[in-house]
Protein backbone atom coordinates (compact mmCIF):
# COMPACT_ATOMS: atom_id res chain seq x y z
CA UNK A 1 0.00 0.00 0.00
CA UNK A 2 2.90 2.29 1.05
CA UNK A 3 4.54 1.89 -2.48
CA UNK A 4 1.25 2.98 -4.05
CA UNK A 5 1.10 5.70 -2.46
CA UNK A 6 4.64 7.07 -3.35
CA UNK A 7 3.94 7.63 -6.20
CA UNK A 8 0.62 9.47 -5.77
CA UNK A 9 2.13 11.78 -3.43
CA UNK A 10 5.21 12.48 -5.91
CA UNK A 11 2.36 13.41 -8.02
CA UNK A 12 0.27 15.89 -5.98
CA UNK A 13 4.15 17.72 -4.79
CA UNK A 14 4.75 18.00 -8.59
CA UNK A 15 1.68 19.87 -9.29
CA UNK A 16 2.01 22.23 -6.18
CA UNK A 17 5.56 23.23 -7.13
CA UNK A 18 4.12 23.99 -10.79
CA UNK A 19 1.84 26.31 -8.94
CA UNK A 20 -1.47 24.13 -8.41
CA UNK A 21 -1.49 24.33 -4.83
CA UNK A 22 -5.02 24.82 -4.59
CA UNK A 23 -6.59 21.53 -3.26
CA UNK A 24 -9.19 21.50 -5.78
CA UNK A 25 -6.62 21.54 -8.85
CA UNK A 26 -3.97 19.49 -7.36
CA UNK A 27 -6.69 16.57 -6.62
CA UNK A 28 -8.33 17.14 -9.94
CA UNK A 29 -4.60 16.65 -11.59
CA UNK A 30 -3.94 13.83 -9.42
CA UNK A 31 -7.71 12.13 -10.64
CA UNK A 32 -6.49 12.92 -14.12
CA UNK A 33 -3.03 11.83 -14.27
CA UNK A 34 -4.18 8.65 -12.37
CA UNK A 35 -6.99 7.31 -14.82
CA UNK A 36 -4.61 8.55 -18.15
CA UNK A 37 -1.65 6.26 -16.60
CA UNK A 38 -3.48 3.59 -16.17
CA UNK A 39 -5.50 3.98 -19.22
CA UNK A 40 -2.31 4.68 -21.28
CA UNK A 41 0.36 2.30 -19.58
CA UNK A 42 2.41 4.94 -18.29
CA UNK A 43 3.30 6.39 -14.81
CA UNK A 44 1.21 9.32 -13.15
CA UNK A 45 4.12 11.30 -12.22
CA UNK A 46 4.55 11.51 -16.13
CA UNK A 47 1.50 12.10 -16.92
CA UNK A 48 1.09 14.71 -14.31
CA UNK A 49 4.50 16.43 -15.59
CA UNK A 50 2.04 16.40 -19.20
CA UNK A 51 -0.62 18.12 -17.61
CA UNK A 52 1.38 21.05 -15.28
CA UNK A 53 3.65 21.92 -18.35
CA UNK A 54 0.40 21.77 -20.80
CA UNK A 55 -1.94 23.18 -18.31
CA UNK A 56 0.20 26.08 -17.23
CA UNK A 57 1.09 26.94 -21.19
CA UNK A 58 -2.30 27.35 -22.08
CA UNK A 59 -2.86 29.38 -19.02
CA UNK A 60 -5.66 26.77 -17.64
CA UNK A 61 -6.54 25.51 -14.11
CA UNK A 62 -6.09 22.30 -12.47
CA UNK A 63 -9.55 21.94 -12.43
CA UNK A 64 -9.15 21.23 -16.17
CA UNK A 65 -6.97 18.57 -16.29
CA UNK A 66 -9.20 16.46 -17.49
CA UNK A 67 -9.78 18.56 -20.57
CA UNK A 68 -5.76 17.95 -21.22
CA UNK A 69 -5.83 14.08 -20.76
CA UNK A 70 -8.95 13.40 -22.89
CA UNK A 71 -7.44 15.16 -25.49
CA UNK A 72 -4.68 13.55 -25.28
CA UNK A 73 -5.76 10.22 -24.80
CA UNK A 74 -8.17 10.96 -28.29
CA UNK A 75 -4.90 11.39 -29.77
CA UNK A 76 -3.17 8.39 -28.75
CA UNK A 77 -6.24 6.81 -29.72
CA UNK A 78 -6.58 7.61 -33.36
CA UNK A 79 -2.82 8.32 -33.87
CA UNK A 80 -0.06 6.09 -34.16
CA UNK A 81 2.32 7.02 -30.44
CA UNK A 82 1.56 6.35 -26.85
CA UNK A 83 1.17 8.31 -23.68
CA UNK A 84 4.42 8.13 -23.26
CA UNK A 85 5.60 10.05 -26.28
CA UNK A 86 3.46 12.88 -25.06
CA UNK A 87 5.70 12.43 -21.87
CA UNK A 88 8.96 13.08 -23.35
CA UNK A 89 7.63 15.05 -26.51
CA UNK A 90 4.75 17.50 -25.26
CA UNK A 91 6.31 19.96 -23.06
CA UNK A 92 8.68 21.05 -26.63
CA UNK A 93 5.84 22.32 -28.34
CA UNK A 94 3.25 23.07 -25.48
CA UNK A 95 4.58 26.73 -24.77
CA UNK A 96 5.27 28.00 -28.66
CA UNK A 97 1.62 26.26 -29.39
CA UNK A 98 -0.25 28.62 -26.85
CA UNK A 99 1.60 31.47 -27.73
CA UNK A 100 0.89 31.01 -31.18
CA UNK A 101 -2.61 30.30 -30.70
CA UNK A 102 -2.83 27.12 -31.50
CA UNK A 103 -5.66 25.13 -29.54
CA UNK A 104 -4.25 21.68 -27.58
CA UNK A 105 -7.15 19.73 -29.69
CA UNK A 106 -5.54 20.95 -32.55
CA UNK A 107 -1.85 20.14 -31.67
CA UNK A 108 -3.01 16.89 -31.09
CA UNK A 109 -4.88 16.22 -34.38
CA UNK A 110 -2.33 17.21 -35.97
CA UNK A 111 -0.04 14.75 -33.95
CA UNK A 112 -2.19 12.10 -34.26
CA UNK A 113 -2.53 12.57 -38.03
CA UNK A 114 1.13 12.43 -38.60
CA UNK A 115 1.71 9.62 -36.65
CA UNK A 116 -0.99 7.54 -37.94
CA UNK A 117 0.63 8.38 -41.97
CA UNK A 118 3.47 7.04 -41.16
CA UNK A 119 5.47 9.44 -38.73
CA UNK A 120 7.18 8.95 -35.60
CA UNK A 121 5.62 10.87 -32.81
CA UNK A 122 9.39 12.46 -32.29
CA UNK A 123 9.20 13.80 -35.86
CA UNK A 124 5.64 14.61 -35.47
CA UNK A 125 6.54 17.12 -32.36
CA UNK A 126 9.58 18.48 -33.79
CA UNK A 127 7.90 19.04 -37.25
CA UNK A 128 5.22 20.73 -35.32
CA UNK A 129 8.09 22.71 -33.45
CA UNK A 130 9.35 23.62 -36.52
CA UNK A 131 6.36 24.70 -38.21
CA UNK A 132 5.33 27.56 -35.26
CA UNK A 133 8.69 28.83 -35.41
CA UNK A 134 8.66 29.50 -38.86
CA UNK A 135 4.68 31.19 -38.35
CA UNK A 136 5.89 33.31 -35.66
CA UNK A 137 9.22 34.29 -36.94
CA UNK A 138 9.21 34.12 -40.42
CA UNK A 139 11.98 34.01 -42.72
CA UNK A 140 12.43 35.59 -45.76
CA UNK A 141 12.52 32.41 -47.91
CA UNK A 142 9.48 30.71 -45.77
CA UNK A 143 7.77 33.89 -46.65
CA UNK A 144 8.65 34.05 -50.45
CA UNK A 145 7.44 30.23 -50.35
CA UNK A 146 3.95 31.20 -49.11
CA UNK A 147 3.60 34.22 -51.26
CA UNK A 148 4.65 31.69 -54.31
CA UNK A 149 1.60 28.98 -52.92
CA UNK A 150 -0.58 32.42 -52.26
CA UNK A 151 -0.15 31.56 -48.76
CA UNK A 152 0.12 33.65 -46.04
CA UNK A 153 2.45 32.04 -43.71
CA UNK A 154 2.69 34.21 -40.81
CA UNK A 155 1.00 35.43 -37.33
CA UNK A 156 -1.88 36.85 -39.19
CA UNK A 157 -2.47 34.15 -41.40
CA UNK A 158 -2.20 32.12 -38.61
CA UNK A 159 -4.83 34.51 -36.40
CA UNK A 160 -7.04 34.39 -40.06
CA UNK A 161 -7.38 30.92 -41.15
CA UNK A 162 -6.28 28.90 -37.54
CA UNK A 163 -3.54 26.40 -37.81
CA UNK A 164 -5.93 23.89 -38.96
CA UNK A 165 -6.88 26.02 -42.21
CA UNK A 166 -3.61 26.91 -42.74
CA UNK A 167 -2.38 23.88 -42.70
CA UNK A 168 -5.10 22.40 -45.03
CA UNK A 169 -4.63 25.66 -47.55
CA UNK A 170 -0.32 24.00 -47.32
CA UNK A 171 -1.51 20.48 -48.48
CA UNK A 172 -3.67 21.78 -51.15
CA UNK A 173 -1.36 23.78 -52.67
CA UNK A 174 1.60 21.47 -53.10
Amino acid sequence: EFRRALPISAASYQAASAGFSDTAGNVRILEAATKAAVGGLTSAEGVTEVLVKTLNAYGMAGTDAYKVTDSISKAVEVGNQEWSDYVSQLGRVASISALAGVSLDEVNAFIASATKNGATAEIAFTGLGAALNTLLQPTKESQEAAKALGIEWNIQGLSAKGFTGLMADLAKKQ
